[in-house]
């Protein structure tokens, strides 16, 4: 039902810029050159859990990891240049700072989250993310009224979550999630009127994701390795972008942006403070972000 949905919402967001298109949007090919610079903001959620063996038994849900709401504050950045008439390179650049969020560690004694034994609720006040995003985009569609564009890319995005108290510096544990992704790149682009713009982003993603852990709460982890998760799944990204041209080489930009990543089920190895290890089913991973891109774009 989810995905009939979500295929739904793209076409509807194509058939609408499609019929909304009054000029030409040849303009957008013009330029050579395309700098653009603003700021984002993102509110993040992502969990992820373990069983208590490798089968994905005793129990099947043993900890389960929560972050809710985590907004994150920072600068983004995107080069566009022209290669051909056809072909484009374009990089993307992210770099946020968690400003407040939540996070709870329930584990459970039963199966399907039953019997929890312990329940923690901590706040989550410090971290950050980077994000590096090449990729080269083909243009099969040029007329009168719209321009679609594919292509194929690489993201790795960082991230790292803490548990902390009232304070940032009161740290209680660390999780640093690395998300590595293939893509297929999608751009559709209309003008709707001589000095506006929109432009609509899609990325189907191949996710190889892997995270390591310091697990300060427990002093019968190994520290600062306490465990790794490794995994791998698919997302989709939306970028619906508003361009108005406030003068002849600069465009002033507004962007919602949509993510939804989910690894399918890989491994936990767990390393003890006295030399050994274990291995049990990380059942998986699940991240959405929701957020806002304010920008201004220079062209040469």
């Amino acid at each position: 039902m989810c995905l009939k949905k979500s295929s739904i919402f793209k076409c509807s967001i194509i058939a609408f810029t499609f019929f909304c298109s009054k000029t030409t949007a040849q303009k957008y090919l013009k330029k050579k050159l395309k700098i653009e610079f603003g700021t984002n903001y993102s509110v993040d959620n992502f969990k992820w859990s373990i069983a208590g063996n490798q089968q994905g038994k005793n129990p099947n849900v043993l900890s389960e990891i929560t972050y809710k709401s985590i907004k994150r504050f920072g600068i983004a950045m995107n080069l566009h240049y022209n290669i051909t008439n056809q072909f484009f390179f374009n990089v993307t650049l992210n770099h946020l700072y968690t400003i407040n969020g939540q996070v709870t560690d329930i584990d459970y004694a039963g199966d399907n989250r039953t019997y929890p034994n312990s329940q923690l609720l901590f706040k989550s006040k410090k971290g950050k993310e980077n994000m590096f995003n090449p990729y080269i985009d083909y243009l099969i569609l040029k007329d009168k009224k719209i321009n679609l564009v594919i292509g194929i890319g690489y993201n790795v995005t960082k991230n790292s979550y803490y548990f902390t108290s009232e304070q940032a510096s009161d740290i209680k544990t660390i999780y640093y999630p690395t998300w590595q992704a293939a893509q297929l790149h999608t751009m559709l682009t209309s003008h709707l009127f001589n000095k506006f713009a929109i432009e609509l982003r899609i990325n189907e993603s191949y996710l190889f994701y892997h995270a390591t852990a310091n697990w300060l709460l427990r002093t019968d982890f190994n520290h600062p390795k306490s465990f790794t998760d490794k995994a791998q799944g698919y997302g989709t990204d939306l970028d619906l972008e508003f361009k108005y041209c406030l003068f002849k080489h600069i465009t002033i930009n507004l962007s919602g942006i949509y993510s939804n990543w989910k690894t399918n089920a890989g491994i936990d190895v767990l390393y003890l403070s006295n030399g050994s290890n274990t291995r049990t089913k990380m059942n998986g991973a699940y991240r959405t972000v929701k957020g806002l891109f304010i920008s201004g774009c220079y062209s040469f």
